[in-house]
């Protein structure tokens, strides 16, 4: 995997060139509508204009705030486009996540023609022809898991989607380079994205448990789930035990973490939630994290300001 970002380092190489897509491949897009006629979802404006760039670029990275968006603009690209398409994902969970959305929002015809795998699933598709190849949670790809099939995948188009487009070993730089040209930064923003952060600072994990219970007993500000974060399993454990509620982890069988998290209006999690899941959080309580990991932290900000409708991805004003 070295020798993939020596070649894209030293030699210029990379695994698409920048180009308009072919008329060819379009198509008008096959969106769910109502008995009225009306679109399942309209893009906003910023995400139009997105749109429009992928098409005279072919490859994008979509480095916008979370809950801009970014999954609307990779919706209506697997709408429009025409022929097989393959999403990548880090989880299980997210792969559940996003069957959930293709079938809430795209006809029949056009969800039948996505393929949804993990990264690490993701090698047994290098032999077939793709139209598009989407990688979500995109900060993954410069990984020794991901870079090969970044590199090797025949696709005609790729979209790239990161709220965090940035990484601990300091990767980040082949992420354009793997995925395309980067919009999204200047998207808009909301107050009400812009959530409160409280510290509290306690002398041991007993009373980092006790002040998980006492702000788990207060209720919300706002509608929505309370994540309870634990980086280490043990603690995880004994937080759940204390609270009454189930632990979310990498243990948890794939099909059931999601389920859990949207069952439970309060539900302790690993590392696991870190990226992606779009269910509606009204805080995230923090008992351990991983020191100094901006793409952590940033993926946590984005899981308070995230927050849909049940069962629905809704397209923010």
């Amino acid at each position: 995997t070295d020798v993939y970002r020596r070649l894209i380092r030293e030699e210029g190489l990379i695994p698409f060139a920048p180009r308009p897509l072919p008329a060819h491949l379009l198509r008008d897009p096959l969106v769910r509508r109502d008995e009225a006629g009306h679109r399942a979802y309209t893009l906003r404006a910023h995400q139009a204009d997105g749109f429009q760039r992928f098409l005279e670029a072919g490859s994008v990275l979509v480095t916008a705030y979370p809950q801009t968006g970014k999954t609307f603009l990779c919706l209506e690209a697997l709408a429009c486009l025409q022929g097989p398409k393959l999403i990548a994902v880090p989880s299980r969970a997210l792969v559940e996540q996003w069957r959930a959305r293709l079938a809430l929002y795209l006809q029949p015809e056009a969800a039948a023609e996505v393929t949804l795998t993990t990264y690490q699933g993701a090698e047994k598709h290098l032999g077939k022809s793709w139209t598009l190849f989407v990688a979500d949670e995109a900060q993954r790809v410069p990984a020794d898991f991901a870079i090969r099939t970044a590199m090797h995948i025949r696709t005609e188009a790729r979209i790239g989607l990161s709220a965090t487009p940035f990484r601990e070993d300091g990767q980040h730089d082949l992420l354009p380079l793997l995925c395309g040209f980067p919009i999204g930064a200047d998207w808009p923003i909301g107050e009400g994205q812009r959530p409160t952060v409280t510290v509290w600072l306690v002398p041991h994990d007993r009373a980092k448990v006790a002040k998980a219970q006492e702000l788990c007993a207060a209720p919300p500000a706002s509608p929505g789930h309370t994540l309870v974060f634990s980086q280490y399993l043990q603690q995880g454990e004994r937080l759940g035990r204390a609270l009454n509620v189930p632990f979310v982890s990498g243990r948890t069988p794939a099909r059931q973490q999601l389920q859990l998290i949207q069952e439970h209006s309060t539900i302790v999690v690993s590392s696991i939630a870190d990226m992606g899941l779009s269910v509606p959080v009204s805080r995230v309580i923090e008992a351990s994290f991983l020191f100094g990991s901006r793409m952590q932290a940033g993926q946590r900000l984005g899981v308070v300001v995230q927050a849909p409708a049940p069962g629905r991805l809704d397209n923010p004003d």
